[in-house]
């Protein structure tokens, strides 16, 4: 116990939580044990109709091999401790000479570093062993191991009927508020979907009055598009008369007018036609006239031309190419060799 105590291990074990709700157990113990024929029997009789699932890692719990049988029973709990809930160790009859292998240091580092809760109820009445001060509950005897258990899922079986008579009762409670807020909501419902329809109906015959108003309007509107559309065809046809008898009359005045324009045209091209022939400088030279060219440049003036020019005169008939000697101003006689 001292190394155990030095090492912080006494009390590892009991500072795990016991489960709420131990129903899978693995028991350690000699199957001819008489505690392990107790403790089973407790447990599959237990008053309230508990189902449990227990399951043995054989061991042997007295004689020279009891501490390796044990600690071997341990290992193979461990490599399997998801599988349960806590761990119970429990023997029955023998006298105080066969507790010494519960007072075993590996024993007790085992169970104190153990992953689930351990249960100690190796059946003795003095003396206390390794194994209980390490253990997270140690009781007297296997008997009271199993009532320990049975009772802490007895006491999780009344803490949810509790809880079940609390909900039914609170769910009772909320029923019935809800109840009244129902019947208060479906009353006030009731007359606001009354009063909603009665305005509805209101807005209904409004409705009805408008549509009515619209189907006389529109009959209305269509006696007066037939009207128009008579009025329209009789037009259009009388229109279309004095339109054909205009057109026609256009059509003799626009020819007489043509005629008349093109008559005129024809005359006045004739005219023009006419003076052009008179300027044709052919026809002008045929009248006496002639034309003088100085260096392929027309000479319409004497300052065009200088004594010693050779100057050349196109007549109707025939060109004289003559040698200037002498040039006067109007009035003046203007020499030229020929």
């Amino acid at each position: 116990l001292e190394r155990l105590t030095r090492e912080d291990l006494i009390n590892k074990n009991m500072e795990l939580d016991f489960p709420i709700l131990p129903l899978s157990i693995a028991v350690i113990s000699s199957p001819g044990a008489a505690g392990y024929d107790d403790f089973m029997n407790h447990i599959k009789n237990n008053p309230y109709g508990y189902n449990f699932n227990t399951e043995l890692f054989q061991a042997i719990m007295q004689g020279e091999n009891a501490e390796a049988s044990i600690i071997g029973a341990f290992e193979k709990c461990r490599e399997r401790h998801y599988l349960f809930d806590l761990i119970v160790i429990i023997r029955g009859g023998g006298g105080e000479a066969d507790l010494h292998c519960f007072d075993s240091y590996k024993i007790g580092k085992l169970i104190a570093e153990m992953p689930l809760p351990v249960i100690s109820g190796i059946g003795h009445q003095r003396d206390r062993t390794v194994v209980d001060e390490v253990a997270h509950t140690s009781v007297k005897t296997p008997t009271a191991a199993a009532g320990l258990i049975i009772q802490a899922v007895r006491e999780f079986h009344l803490r949810v009927r509790e809880y079940e008579t609390r909900l039914i009762r609170s769910s009772g409670e909320i029923l019935e508020n809800n109840r009244f807020k129902l019947h208060t909501l479906s009353a006030e419902m009731d007359k606001l979907v009354t009063r909603c329809l009665a305005m509805e109906d209101v807005k209904l015959n409004h409705m009805k009055q408008a549509l009515s108003y619209c189907r006389k309007l529109l009959h209305y509107q269509r006696e007066k598009i037939d009207r128009l559309r008579d009025m329209t065809h009789a037009l259009v046809k009388n229109s279309t008369k004095e339109n054909l008898f205009a057109l026609d009359y256009l059509q003799d005045l626009i020819k007489k007018h043509f005629k008349s324009y093109m008559q005129n045209h024809k005359n006045l091209l004739t005219n023009r036609q006419t003076n052009i022939g008179h300027l044709n400088p052919a026809n002008v030279l045929k009248r006496g006239y002639s034309i003088t060219y100085r260096d392929n440049m027309l000479v319409k003036d004497i300052q065009n031309v200088s004594p010693g020019d050779i100057i050349k005169t196109v007549l109707y008939r025939g060109t004289i190419r003559s040698n200037i000697t002498e040039v006067k101003e109007d009035g003046e006689e203007k020499t030229t060799d020929i």
